[in-house]
């Protein structure tokens, strides 16, 4: 058995894996009201972790995470509902293993004979039959708070015999003596097996260490499916061992009671939920094996989605007519709810986050109809579970698909001589839809950076005004005082956490904490379904009582909400039918809130003042909901495996005052100490701020807030005019960095982005973010690097922001350029037909300068001769590449030479998004 890394990048250290593991390990629980506690599980993140980790480096990289196998559980409780605990079930480690193994495209696993020792494939049957036996059986040995579950210990003795121990940890260990790590093999297993025996709890006051299961019946359920999913077995067989199981536990009942085995009331006392949970795990991996096929992550067709989603639905009311309808089996199919909430990620993307986890909640709340026994009283905890895990694993699905669909650009691959005169092709249109969205990310943000100076000023005002009354206080009483001074120094420094942006946009730059952005994410995301699942729970339990009471209102109004769910999802991949479908039930969903609230308010119900509140709430409400998904969505995109520098843009310097510039969106020409010395660095500062303040000022005057905001655009406009008096003097004593040449033709001077009409959002945002023009983009990027320098258009009345410019005679200016093309470390060249740039191409060719020139297509359609033509000039063949990229549905971006190859940036939209990315990836080679 082998397995090499998938890409060039440096495996982790064992102690790296063994601390991530143990981070992961940590879970936190909040009781916020009486109905609504709060949970935060990261090892739920864990084999996705395993899996991205096995699928670049290998499934040996994690072979020094086996201490996490004997760890027991500890758990500390603070009272009113808050505690945290350390500690991963073996069940989640198991796993964890077995979505790693399959996830390892280069790993060969032998047979399941090789893993057995002799003839001990029939023991080894038995063994997992003895372990569905002690699953069914619900009853166990308790002493206090230790259970013996006896007839889970020949299974164990069974593995322990049957397996070769020396050869996993052979797999494990191969630098390592055979003798030595077989026994050591043995004895971890035997550790993290004799949890399935024995299990318990020591509590010493609010701590409590925990050992063993619960129950095998996970342990049983994962088992199943990696023998699925690893080709060891099929699922048919593993479904007829499982069955096999309990006509051996019927067996077993004759000798207590010969009638147990067809009396009605003694299989309703098994828990049915462990073997359609064991079965249902057989099936997803049959359905899922496919899916880690050379690391695809990606469904040919939604078929095993729904194939996934029907075997759940049969897994929720099957246990219910064996129970006779007496308890909700919602438990049993959480592994199966997982595969198909991953599933569905790897095929609907970020749609699955928003549809899948409520699809589950509704669908289970249907199935709870028909149990009034179990429905109401577990409908809290249980929705928020759902809720939790499927968002989770839909969560993992897409960072998988978008792992995959969002590999590295740029990166050199050797040709050979015959490949090197062809022009490659790459589409920027992944890459450049993340950096857009990291880009309007960077622009809201920008506002709450500027604000943070003013705001920390404000609280330490008041914090210094709050100790002069506390000392006050506590002179005229005669009294000790309330607060010591680390009190006040404690304040002082929250009072500083506006500037964790610097912090964060730090975090964010690292390639090496990119995980980071998706733990967050799911943390999020989690947190967002468990509150919705909790206030739907004891909503439902406030409107309609007893399940029972009103079948068919609440039947009608789930079903109604399931179909709403469902043909949203599938609205994304089905256009004919179930897009029509969501859009109508939408639209029957609006009237019905109208017409509702028109009846509330004709019956005098609701009072016509409290109208207006009632409109407001949904809207805060779904406003909040669009801002937490696009935060998700976004940290989903950063989690993927691409160097920061082309998201963010490349940092030269990176102190805290370059970072805290960057964030509070000023252009790179002002990340420098000496621009605090000019007027235009102050304008461009205030005006966010001045706009975040009116804003404030607008909740409760709306006139002056309006005035306000209108005189926060007028000032930054006023900076950008500032900033454009900085003129380019060529004759000047040279500057320390070398100058980044503009060229570009006059008949459109900057080179702009346009955006249609009615995007007015997009259009605000450009107002603030710099990017209505490459020539703005020029300045934000690059400027740190060097000053950025073009020849100013003859005619102009004033400068616009952009680059510095120079107003040369008609008699120097192609010596002026000729110099400045020579001395500049990049040129940024936009194709053109005009007379003065087909003399710049002579020049650039004629002293072959093309190696540091990135030739830029204009965006719009009205220059298609001009891109050819300047393909053509750039390196032959380059028109009929244009062509071909325009045929296949692409617009061409730029054309630049790595090591004399040429390279065609297109992408699906030639926008100010895809424009940055190609310079980032072009200045990254200068």
């Amino acid at each position: 058995m082998s397995s090499t890394a998938r890409d060039t990048a440096p495996p982790p250290s064992g102690r790296s894996v063994l601390a991530l593991g143990l981070l992961m390990s940590a879970s936190a629980s909040f009781q916020l009201t009486a109905f609504l506690q709060v949970s935060l599980t990261p090892s739920w993140l864990l084999p996705v972790l395993a899996a991205w980790l096995a699928q670049r480096h290998g499934v040996a990289v994690l072979r020094d995470a086996w201490p996490l196998v004997v760890l027991p559980t500890l758990g500390v409780s603070f009272g009113h509902g808050i505690g945290f605990s350390f500690g991963i079930s073996s069940a989640t480690l198991l796993l964890a293993l077995v979505v790693a193994a399959a996830a390892d495209a280069r790993l060969r696993l032998p047979p399941l004979e090789h893993w057995l020792r002799g003839d001990t494939a029939w023991p080894a049957a038995s063994a997992l039959c003895l372990l569905v036996v002690s699953a069914l059986e619900a009853g166990s040995w308790r002493v206090g708070t230790w259970r013996l579950d006896l007839l889970a210990l020949p299974a164990v003795l069974v593995m322990l015999a049957a397996i070769r121990w020396e050869a996993v940890a052979a797999a494990a260990w191969p630098t390592a003596p055979r003798r030595y790590a077989g026994a050591f093999g043995l004895l971890v297993a035997a550790i993290g097996l004799a949890g399935l025996v024995l299990s318990g709890a020591i509590a010493l006051g609010p701590l409590q260490l925990r050992v063993g299961s619960y129950s095998p019946a996970p342990f049983l359920a994962i088992l199943c499916f990696g023998l699925v999913v690893l080709g060891f077995a099929r699922a048919r067989n593993v479904a007829g061992l499982l069955l096999a199981g309990l006509v051996l536990d019927r067996l077993l009942a004759l000798g207590d009671m010969p009638a147990s085995f067809a009396m009605e009331t003694e299989w309703r006392l098994l828990d049915w939920g462990a073997l359609f949970a064991s079965l249902a795990a057989a099936l997803a991996g049959r359905v899922l094996r496919p899916f880690f096929a050379d690391g695809a992550f990606t469904p040919t067709s939604v078929r095993p989605v729904l194939r996934l989603l029907l075997a759940w639905i049969a897994l929720l009311l099957c246990p219910l007519l064996l129970t006779g309808f007496g308890v909700s089996s919602g438990t049993a199919g959480l592994w199966l709810v997982a595969a198909l909430a991953f599933a569905a990620g790897t095929y609907w993307r970020e749609r699955s986050l928003v549809f899948v986890p409520p699809l589950l909640m509704f669908l289970w709340l249907l199935a709870a109809l028909f149990a009034p026994a179990g429905g109401p009283e577990r409908a809290t905890g249980m929705l928020a579970t759902l809720g939790t895990i499927g968002f989770t694993f839909a969560l993992c699905g897409a960072f998988l698909a978008h792992s995959r669909a969002l590999a590295a650009l740029g990166a050199t691959r050797a040709a050979s001589a015959a490949q090197a005169e062809a022009i490659e092709r790459v589409d920027l249109s992944p890459l450049a839809e993340v950096v857009e969205q990291v880009d309007r990310s960077a622009t809201w943000r920008s506002f709450l950076v500027a604000a943070a100076p003013f705001v920390v000023v404000w609280q330490l005002f008041e914090l210094y005004g709050f100790g002069v009354v506390v000392g006050d206080i506590s002179e005229a009483f005669g009294t000790p005082p309330m607060l010591e001074d680390w009190h006040y120094a404690v304040a002082a420094v929250l009072a500083l956490a506006p500037f964790a942006f610097a912090f964060w946009d730090w975090l964010d730059r690292q390639d090496r904490f990119r995980l980071l952005a998706l733990a967050s994410a799911s943390i999020a995301g989690a947190i967002a379904w468990q509150v919705f699942g909790a206030l739907l729970g004891a909503g439902l339990r406030e409107l309609f009582g007893d399940f029972g009471d009103t079948p068919l209102e609440a039947g009608g109004i789930l079903a109604f909400s399931v179909l709403l769910l469902g043909s949203g999802l599938l609205a994304g991949t089905d256009r004919r039918v179930a897009r029509p479908l969501f859009l109508a039930l939408c639209t029957l969903t609006g009237v019905a809130v109208v017409s509702a609230l028109a009846w509330a308010l004709g019956e005098g119900a609701v009072e016509a003042q409290e109208l207006p509140r009632l409109l407001a709430e949904p809207v805060v409400i779904l406003l909040i909901c669009v801002a937490l998904a696009r935060f998700i969505r976004l940290r989903l995109l950063l989690a993927g495996d691409r160097p920061r520098e082309w998201l963010f843009g490349a940092l030269r310097d990176k102190g805290f005052w370059v970072r805290m510039a960057a964030a509070a969106g000023l252009p790179s020409s002002s990340w420098r100490l000496g621009a605090l010395a000019g007027p235009a660095f102050w304008a461009l500062f205030a005006a966010r701020f001045v706009v975040y303040s009116g804003g404030v000022l607008a909740r409760s005057w709306a006139a002056i807030g309006a005035v306000v905001i209108l005189f926060g655009h007028l000032l930054f406009h006023a900076g950008k005019r500032l900033s454009a008096r900085e003129m380019w003097r060529p004759r000047a004593p040279v500057a320390a960095d070398r100058p980044i040449l503009f060229l570009r033709g006059f008949d459109d001077d900057q080179c702009r982005y346009r955006r249609r009409p009615w995007q007015l959002l997009a259009r605000w945002l450009d107002l603030w973010s710099f990017r209505q023009s490459l020539d703005e983009a020029l300045v934000d990027e690059l400027a740190q690097f060097g000053p950025v320098v073009a020849l100013g258009r003859p005619g102009d009345t004033r400068t616009p922001f952009g680059a510095q410019r120079h107003y040369s005679a008609d008699a120097d200016w192609q010596q002026t350029l000729a110099d400045a093309a020579r001395s500049a470390q990049a040129i940024v060249l936009v194709a053109s037909d005009s007379p003065g740039v087909q003399w710049e191409y002579a020049l650039l060719k004629n002293e072959a300068m093309l190696d540091k020139v990135l030739l830029m297509f204009r965006p719009d359609g009205e220059h298609a001769a001009a891109n050819r033509h300047a393909a053509e000039w750039m390196c032959p063949g380059g028109g009929s590449a244009v062509d071909a990229a325009i045929a296949a549905g692409l617009r061409p971006v730029s054309l630049r030479l790595i090591e004399g190859r040429p390279i065609l940036a297109a992408s699906r939209a030639a926008n100010a998004a895809a424009g940055v990315l190609a310079l980032r990836l072009h200045f990254k080679r200068a």
